[in-house]
C-alpha cells in the first residue's frame, strides 16, 4: 500500500501524448548509430548488417515505422522479447539479458 501513496505525489500531466511521422534521415542516421557490439535479436539480423545497408533499407523501414504510426498497430515482431537469467560463477547473483529486434527500443511497448 505504501507504493500507492506515491503516486498520489506525482503531478498531473495535461499535454497530450503524439507519436510524429520520422524521416528517412532520421532512421539512416539511427540505423548507422547501432553499436556493433549488440548481439543479433530474435529476427537473427545483425547490426552490423543494418548499419552496413543503412542506406538501402532506410526508406523501407521509414515506410514501416510511419505505417505504424499512422495505424497505431506495431508489428507482433517487434515487441516480442526473450528475457534470460544468466547466473554469474562465484559470485551469488543473477543478471538479467534482454534479446529484441533492434527496432524495438524506437517504439513504445
Amino acid at each position: 500500500m505504501q507504493h500507492l501513496s506515491r503516486l498520489t505525489l506525482l503531478p498531473r500531466v495535461d499535454k497530450e501524448f503524439a507519436l510524429h511521422a520520422v524521416d528517412t534521415s532520421f532512421v539512416h542516421s539511427e540505423l548507422v548509430k547501432l553499436k556493433l557490439s549488440k548481439a543479433s535479436g530474435l529476427d537473427k539480423i545483425s547490426a552490423k548488417l543494418l548499419k552496413d545497408a543503412a542506406s538501402v533499407i532506410a526508406k523501407p523501414i521509414t515506410y514501416l515505422i510511419n505505417l505504424t504510426i499512422s495505424t497505431g498497430e506495431i508489428p507482433s515482431q517487434w515487441k516480442e522479447a526473450r528475457v534470460i537469467l544468466i547466473y554469474r560463477l562465484g559470485k551469488r547473483m543473477m543478471r538479467t539479458t534482454i534479446i529484441q529486434s533492434h527496432f524495438s527500443p524506437w517504439f513504445p511497448r
